[in-house]
């Protein structure tokens, strides 16, 4: 929906699905995308790694934006909600202003119907 294909008659041929570089609206934006999710794993990569790593469980994430990129890419951005312990707490002090690698790992099953309770 965000990408067409290029129009450059020079470009060797291509599968279609590669071929979807070009922004279709160059003038959109960033798009907001309205949706939450709780019960998430953050892990920040901190240190060596492994049991370095700050683990906080239980959070929340929400105010997506997509903002589109030409060559076939996307930026997102969005905000997690969580309560790090004193420790974690300053690990993360320490991690202001820099770039980090994170995972959020969804709830599992179990999680979804304690949060959420019976969805059928």
């Amino acid at each position: 929906m965000l990408f067409k294909v290029e129009e450059n008659p020079d470009l060797v041929q291509q599968t279609q699905l590669d071929a979807l570089t070009a922004l279709r609206f160059p003038r959109l934006g960033t798009l907001k995308y309205d949706w939450e999710g709780a019960g998430y794993t953050l892990t920040i990569g901190y240190g060596i790694g492994g049991k370095s790593d700050i683990n906080i469980s239980d959070c929340q994430i929400d105010s997506f934006r997509i903002d589109p990129m030409n060559g076939g890419s996307v930026k997102l951005a969005f905000r997690i909600i969580c309560h790090p312990d004193s420790p974690q707490f300053g690990q993360l002090r320490e991690l202001i202003q820099q770039e980090v690698e994170i995972t959020l790992d969804p709830p599992d099953a179990t999680t979804v119907q304690e949060l959420f309770g019976d969805t059928e």
